[in-house]
């Protein structure tokens, strides 16, 4: 793999999802998750991951998951 990426394909789960949702491509820092939450005006934990792509064409291991805890 080339030494740089030309973005990352985002995957994200929400609350007790256990199936990962493809949430597109992103080229540019940061990425703004635009859902809304599962249940109106609770706080919800999601979790991402991101794989390299060379071109349009994943590349590599998708990254170790990343979590975070929304606030309504």
């Amino acid at each position: 793999m080339k030494s740089s990426s030309d973005g990352v394909l985002m995957e994200g789960q929400r609350g007790s999802e256990t199936e990962w949702t493809p949430l597109g491509t992103d080229r540019f820092s940061p990425y703004l998750d635009g859902r809304a939450p599962l249940v109106a005006g609770q706080p919800e934990v999601r979790r991402y991951r991101m794989r390299y792509l060379d071109g349009d064409d994943p590349a590599g291991n998708w990254s170790p998951v990343a979590s975070v805890t929304t606030v309504p």
